[in-house]
C-alpha cells in the first residue's frame, strides 16, 4: 500500500531510517556529538555545584557562575498505538515508540551564541538538529547547521506541540532537516513581524548536497495581537481570555536533479512529490529530469478566541523539467483544522486536508484525509494523551483506509 507513505509524515519512517548510513550521516552525527562534548567540557568545574535549575517544561539546566556557559538537557517520548483498517491489503494493529528525542541546548562564551542538538533514537539513531545560532541583535540572527527549513506552519511546528497525533497530508510538501544557513529575527517597528530566510542543501537530512545548486527558503509571520502561544509556532494547549491572530507566508525555490533519487540518496518529501507527479505523465522519460525547476508558495493563518481555535494552510508547488513549461506538474494542497476546549484540560479537534495533482492524476499524490480527535492536557503539551480517528482516500485508486491512533507524550 504505497499510498499510505504520503498520508502523514510518520508513515515515512522507513524512508527516514534508510538514509542514516554513509559519510554524510556520520559527519552530522560527529558534529552533533562534538558540540555536545564541547559544551560540557567548557563549563567551569564549579558550575555543577553552584547553579542547577529545573525547567518548567522538563529537563534541567546547568549554568556557570559568570553565566557565560549553560548546558540544558531534556527528553521527549511518544508512545503510540495504531490500527489501520486497510481497503486493499491486511489490517494492521501496532504498538510503537513513535519518537524518543533527547535535546541538548545552551550557550557558550556569551548568551548570544547558542547551540541545540536533537537526535531521534526511537528506532535507529538519526541526527535531526545540530545547529548553532548567533544573535547580533533581536532583528538579525544567524543559524548554521542542520535544522528545519522555515516552510509550512504545521511542518515547522514541533511534533510535540501539535493538536493531532501527527501532521496532515500537507507534509507531502515536507522539506525535512537539511544542512544550511538561515538569517532570522523580528522587527520591533512592526509589532509581531518575524522573518526567516535561508539557503540549504537539497535532499534529506544528514546528506551532503548533490551538486552546486541549493534550495532557497523564506518565511514571514505577523502576530499583531501578541504571540499566539507561549512558544512561537505551536498549537493551543489551553484556552485564553482574549483573542489572538496570526498570518504567515513561506516560499521555496530550487533547481533539482530528480534522477539522483536512486544514485546518491533520498530526496525530501517535497522533491518526491514532484517526482511522483512527473512520473504520472504519459510518455514519461526519467532521464529528462536533470534540471527541474521547483518553486512553491505557502500562505497560512491562525486564530484563537478563548476556547476556540482555527488554523489553515494552502500549498502550491510547480515542477518544470528543463524549464520548458510544456510538461510541468502543478500540485495544490491545503488543510484546515479547528479545536474547541470543553474544559481547560479537554479539547476536541477536527481536520481536513487534501493534495491534488492538477495535470496527471498521480497515485498517492491525489489524496484526501479527514480526522476528528480528543486531547487531554495534564500539563499542556508537556504531558498529554491524544486520540484521533480518520480516513485516507487515494483519489486515483479509490482505496480508502481508516486509521485509529492513540498516543501519550511526556516531556522530561
Amino acid at each position: 500500500m504505497k499510498k499510505i507513505s504520503l498520508k502523514s509524515n510518520d508513515n515515512r519512517l522507513a524512508m527516514d531510517g534508510a538514509i542514516n548510513s554513509g559519510a554524510a550521516s556520520k559527519g552530522v552525527s560527529i558534529l552533533g556529538f562534538s558540540l555536545l562534548i564541547g559544551a560540557a567540557l567548557t563549563l567551569p568545574g564549579n558550575a555543577f555545584a553552584t547553579s542547577v535549575s529545573a525547567s518548567e517544561t522538563g529537563g534541567f539546566t546547568i549554568t556557570s557562575p559568570d553565566e557565560r556557559f549553560s548546558f540544558s538537557f531534556g527528553n521527549r517520548a511518544q508512545l503510540r498505538y495504531d490500527y489501520i483498517d486497510a481497503d486493499d491489503g491486511d489490517d494492521v494493529s501496532n504498538f510503537r515508540l513513535r519518537r524518543l528525542r533527547p535535546a541538548v541546548s545552551g550557550h557558550v562564551y556569551t548568551p548570544d551564541l547558542t547551540y541545540i542538538i536533537v537526535p531521534d533514537i526511537a528506532n535507529s539513531f538519526t541526527m535531526l538538529v545540530a545547529a548553532m545560532n548567533y544573535r547580533f541583535t533581536d532583528q538579525f540572527q544567524v543559524r548554521v547547521g542542520q535544522a528545519k527549513t522555515p516552510y509550512g506552519y504545521e511542518r515547522y511546528t514541533s511534533s510535540g506541540r501539535l493538536s493531532f497525533v501527527d501532521r496532515s497530508l500537507t507534509t507531502t510538501f515536507d522539506h525535512a532537516f537539511p544542512i544550511g544557513i538561515t538569517a532570522h529575527g523580528n522587527i520591533p517597528e512592526a509589532a509581531g513581524l518575524t522573518y526567516e530566510v535561508g539557503v540549504f542543501n537539497q535532499g534529506e537530512r544528514n546528506q551532503n548536497n548533490f551538486d552546486n545548486r541549493h534550495r532557497l527558503v523564506g518565511r514571514l509571520d505577523f502576530e499583531p495581537f501578541g504571540s499566539m502561544h507561549p512558544r512561537r509556532l505551536s498549537y493551543p494547549d489551553a484556552p485564553i481570555d482574549d483573542m489572538r491572530f496570526r498570518v504567515g507566508v513561506a516560499g521555496s525555490i530550487s533547481r533539482t536533479d530528480l534522477n539522483l533519487i536512486d544514485d546518491r540518496g533520498s530526496l525530501s518529501g517535497f522533491e518526491e512529490t514532484a517526482l511522483l507527479s512527473l512520473q504520472a505523465q504519459p510518455g514519461f522519460v526519467r532521464g529528462d529530469l536533470r534540471h527541474v525547476d521547483i518553486w512553491a508558495i505557502n500562505p497560512d493563518f491562525g486564530v484563537q478566541i478563548q476556547q476556540f481555535s482555527l488554523h489553515g494552510e494552502l500549498h502550491y508547488m510547480e515542477a518544470d523539467p528543463n524549464g520548458t513549461g510544456d510538461r510541468k506538474a502543478e500540485i495544490l494542497g491545503w488543510m484546515a483544522q479547528a479545536g474547541l476546549f470543553l474544559t481547560p484540560e479537554w479539547q476536541v479537534v477536527a481536520r481536513y486536508s487534501e493534495v491534488d495533482e492538477d495535470n496527471f492524476d498521480a497515485p498517492g499524490v491525489d489524496a484526501q484525509e479527514w480526522r476528528v480527535g480528543l486531547n487531554w492536557f495534564y500539563d499542556g503539551h508537556g504531558l498529554k494523551v491524544q486520540a484521533d480517528i480518520g480516513q485516507f482516500e487515494d483519489k486515483v485508486t479509490r482505496d480508502e483506509d481508516t486509521e485509529f491512533r492513540l498516543q501519550a507524550q511526556i516531556t522530561f
